[in-house]
């Protein structure tokens, strides 16, 4: 069945998701098609974290008399709260962040007022270009982690800052390892490929990443899978459809499970090698843009 939908444009600045995940998807989709006007769209697409209120709701009144679903797609971190949810004749939603997290440990799903399906993040179609152009020796990195032991300086204990201090620390010395944040920082990273940051995948045997202290869900888990290391993520109540661990990546469950755990598929290049290009291919031919979009749109 194909669909023809109609993007919302955001009101607010940061078009990350709106240009990597709602445009991108609907554009390389073979099932959607991206058209200009509400008259012609089945379907109106808000992306929900940038567009006001008073902007979603003259979309929706609109939307309504031309006979639209109306799908509201919310990819903010808090998880207490659905964006847009005030606004009456949206048909549907969907939201990353569902997971309530205290001090770094997933704790339980969040209970919302009105159904509402779980979207994960997605492989970003820059980086995967980049990744596919890019020319490499053999990874020789035993182990990347791109947080911060800063974290833990600045801020007290977070999950991330404890993670990063563990490799940093007692990682064995004979294993080689980049820990800290490489590249450029902050919003222009959500916009832009970061080339050193890629770089730095590429030449990784393992890739070691922890979900934030307060929510679940973060890009690096695919742009990690999209570039081919064995990925290695603290355990996740609500982990993105069909990727298994010891499958696709590897879970851990506290700072002693993953030290054990990197060592072991550090020593054991069959094993990593299979889950790392298991993980790989599942996030290129099943986790994209695309997927992301026919799950809101269809």
């Amino acid at each position: 069945m194909m669909r023809s939908v109609f993007l919302g444009e955001p009101s607010t600045e940061g078009r990350g998701e709106f240009n990597h995940i709602f445009k991108s998807g609907v554009e390389l989709s073979d099932r959607l098609t991206l058209v200009d006007s509400m008259t012609d769209a089945d379907v109106l697409l808000l992306d929900a974290l940038r567009t006001h209120r008073l902007q979603a709701e003259a979309l929706v009144s609109q939307a309504k008399d031309c006979g639209c679903e109306v799908v509201a797609v919310d990819y903010s971190d808090d998880p207490q709260s659905i964006r847009l949810l005030e606004v009456r004749g949206i048909d549907r939603f969907l939201k990353r962040s569902m997971v309530l997290r205290e001090r770094g440990a997933s704790s339980g799903l969040i209970h919302y007022p009105v159904a509402c399906a779980h979207i994960a993040y997605c492989v970003r179609e820059d980086i995967l270009a980049y990744a596919s152009n890019a020319s490499f020796p053999a990874r020789h990195l035993d182990i990347a982690c791109f947080h911060s032991t800063e974290l833990l300086e600045r801020h007290g204990q977070t999950k991330r800052g404890l993670i990063a201090q563990t490799l940093s620390q007692q990682l064995p010395k004979s294993y080689s390892r980049e820990i800290g944040h490489v590249g450029f920082k902050g919003r222009r990273g959500r916009n832009e490929v970061n080339p050193d940051y890629v770089d730095t995948l590429l030449r990784s045997l393992i890739v070691v990443n922890c979900q934030p202290d307060r929510w679940e869900g973060d890009y690096r888990l695919f742009e990690a899978l999209a570039c081919g290391p064995l990925v290695m993520c603290d355990r996740m109540l609500r982990p993105p459809q069909g990727l298994q661990d010891g499958k696709h990546l590897i879970f851990y469950d506290d700072p002693g499970d993953l030290l054990e755990k990197a060592c072991y598929y550090l020593e054991n290049e069959e094993e990593r090698l299979k889950i790392a290009n298991q993980g790989q291919q599942a996030a290129i031919n099943e986790h994209r843009s695309r997927h992301r979009m026919e799950q809101a749109c269809l």
